[in-house]
């Protein structure tokens, strides 16, 4: 594995870290507690993630989208072919994958899921509802793990094509972050006419896109929004239990799980209603005494 890190890519750290402190500051938090050796490679996925999760709203057509996602195809096999070092954040991207060598399938499935984003197809049932949710986020949280495995001399994450931690755990923290993630915007999407909510679940309330969002369906959108709080609360809990097992200096990496059961109490305590200010608006203190506390008993 190349160690080298050229000063070119140190610039590119720094724009990655405060591309991620604006657009994605929860993960910019968690990084914040993460050892600092590690940081400067989280930044550079965490921004790479961002870029495709804008994709949607930088095009107005899907054939740009398209075109978008097969440029990001194309800039990850050239990265691990050893091409010529791109700018930007690609280039950041490319500084991670020359330097830990991490499965390619991670950023082929974040690539490949987000391409989603493009349509505005329901998802038929839950089943379909929480691949989505894990495939955008899962192959985060294990990229996530790789600089941590690296620096702390954890073996089996020096090996190309194997996992810094359990995928039964990467899978079940993604996917309850993402949960927590896809309610909070709930009114986001409402104002822009998008709906990310299962059919199935919407025809079991008698609910249609059209309606779903309306003051009058508010006690059966609770209804929904409890359904998929317990649904990613059970991910939680079960990657909680499986984290006990996992070499302790790779904790920092669970702080995502943190991070989304703190959303996922405010938004059981807000009576599962995703438009309530503490929702939208949560208390940024403690959120970070969260993190803190957690990091300090190396406990999630």
């Amino acid at each position: 594995m190349n160690m080298e890190i050229t000063e070119s890519g140190s610039d590119q750290a720094d724009i990655c870290t405060d591309h991620v402190r604006r657009n994605d500051p929860d993960r910019y938090l968690c990084a914040m507690f993460t050892p600092a050796h590690a940081r400067s490679a989280l930044m550079s996925i965490y921004a790479f993630n961002i870029e495709l999760a804008m994709v949607r709203e930088r095009v107005n057509e899907q054939l740009l989208g398209e075109m978008r996602f097969q440029w990001w195809r194309d800039q990850i096999g050239s990265s691990y072919a050893g091409s010529v070092r791109p700018e930007g954040t690609a280039g950041a991207v490319y500084d991670f994958i020359r330097q830990y060598d991490p499965p390619r399938e991670y950023f082929d499935t974040l690539i490949d899921s987000r391409t989603r984003d493009l349509s505005d197809d329901l998802f038929e049932d839950l089943i379909a509802f929480e691949k989505y949710c894990c495939d955008s986020t899962a192959p985060l949280i294990q990229l996530s793990f790789v600089p941590l495995a690296f620096q702390a001399d954890v073996p089996i994450a020096l090996q190309a094509g194997h996992e810094a931690i359990p995928d039964s755990i990467a899978r079940s923290v993604g996917t309850a972050w993402a949960i927590a993630g896809l309610i909070r915007a709930i009114p986001v999407h409402a104002a822009h006419g998008r709906c990310m909510i299962p059919l199935s679940l919407m025809n079991r309330h008698g609910l249609t896109r059209e309606t779903v969002f309306l003051d009058q369906a508010r006690p059966h959108l609770k209804l929904i929004v409890e359904e998929l709080t317990t649904l990613a609360e059970n991910h939680l809990n079960s990657a909680r239990a499986q984290a006990q097992t996992v070499n302790a200096a790779l904790f920092s990496g669970f702080l995502p799980l943190v991070m989304a059961n703190f959303y996922l109490s405010t938004i059981r305590k807000s009576g599962f209603d995703p438009f309530h200010t503490r929702v939208q608006q949560p208390n940024r203190a403690a959120r970070a005494l969260r993190l803190l506390y957690a990091s300090w008993r190396k406990r999630c």
